[in-house]
């Protein structure tokens, strides 16, 4: 029988409504090597594991479901490491999650035959297409490379700089690192995972679509939250993750690794401001990032514009930055 050369990995929970594009996505693919498709199914309450079964026994070569009686992600089981990983049997492993879809054909074979000719590479990607739920008329590149890209440090260790649904790693450096378990965001531990064994590359081509804001998503569960304490304390887990790989790495990304905290902790802040109402908040987050250890070495390590930025935001008050955010909205506008 012919090898399998990659194993996908899908996992879905409650994605009715957007499972029939993923899977299409899959079936689409054309390659010149065999691969497979595991779905997982943890414990859907809607009609996801009746989809599953249909295109299940209608390319029984291709799918493999694994359906669950109760939901494993709640009870903290990692899907990937523990369940899925362990029937993969291909030499490459991709993910897509079941409310993100392909929208390229050739995704696979692209991204198949550059890491068969980059051996010094762990893991490679694609662009993206950010197609946001809450005003779908509005789709923008999520990231938008025009010619293959080597990351950088800085950007190997970036949450976000890449996108959970074209990750694609050699299969033997694709499983978290062992204290990265712990942490929910498992698209950010396997990327940084993959950095220690190799190089990575973003490929020019645009393959997947990431949809934003739905009800079901992560995105949706920090960003659309009201709670601005809950969105800064999600963020700054971030933070927790990367000082346990600062220590696993014996701090050889030291450096890149603060100026992350800094701009991580910049981008919560922000955030998390311009959703509240209640003025006197605001001002109290304001005074209080400010004060934050991390945002402080950032303000002083940093160099150019950016640095003449930061020293304005920490010597000025509230409203007078809320006033200046404002004017330059304006200017990009017109």
């Amino acid at each position: 029988m012919e090898e399998i050369k990659v194993s996908v990995l899908c996992t879905a929970y409650n994605h009715e409504k957007f499972l029939r594009k993923c899977l299409d996505g899959f079936v689409m693919q054309k390659t010149n090597f065999k691969f497979e498709v595991i779905v997982h199914d943890d414990a859907s309450t809607d009609g996801t594991k009746k989809i599953i079964e249909e295109y299940m026994q209608k390319y029984p070569k291709l799918f493999v479901p694994i359906f669950q009686t109760e939901n494993k992600y709640s009870k903290g089981i990692l899907i990937f490491d523990d369940i899925m990983y362990p029937l993969a049997k291909g030499k490459y492993i991709a993910v897509c999650e079941g409310d993100d879809y392909w929208c390229n054909e050739n995704k696979l074979q692209l991204q198949y035959d550059f890491m068969e000719g980059h051996p010094e590479c762990s893991a490679c990607f694609t662009n993206t297409i950010f197609h946001d739920m809450r005003n779908i008329d509005k789709d923008r590149n999520y990231n938008n490379w025009k010619e293959i890209h080597f990351l950088t440090p800085l950007e190997a260790i970036n949450p976000g700089i890449v996108h959970t649904s074209t990750h694609f790693a050699r299969k033997e450096y694709a499983k978290a690192i062992d204290f990265g378990r712990k942490y929910s965001f498992g698209d950010l531990v396997k990327q940084t995972t993959y950095y220690l064994y190799g190089e990575m590359a973003v490929l020019p081509q645009t393959t997947s679509v990431y949809n934003a804001f739905n009800p079901t998503g992560v995105t949706n569960e920090v960003f659309g939250c009201k709670d601005a304490k809950y969105i800064i304390e999600r963020i700054m887990e971030i933070k927790d993750y990367l000082d346990d790989y600062n220590v696993y790495t014996n701090y050889k990304y030291d450096y890149e690794i603060h100026y992350l905290y800094g701009t991580q902790i910049i981008g919560a802040y922000n955030y998390a401001i311009e959703r509240l109402t209640d003025y006197k908040e605001k001002k109290k987050l304001f005074k209080q990032l400010k004060k934050e250890p991390d945002y402080i070495w950032y303000r002083k390590n940093i160099k150019g514009m950016t640095k003449i930025k930061e020293i304005v935001r920490a010597s000025i008050p509230l409203f007078v930055y809320e006033l200046l955010r404002k004017i330059k909205k304006r200017g990009k506008k017109l």
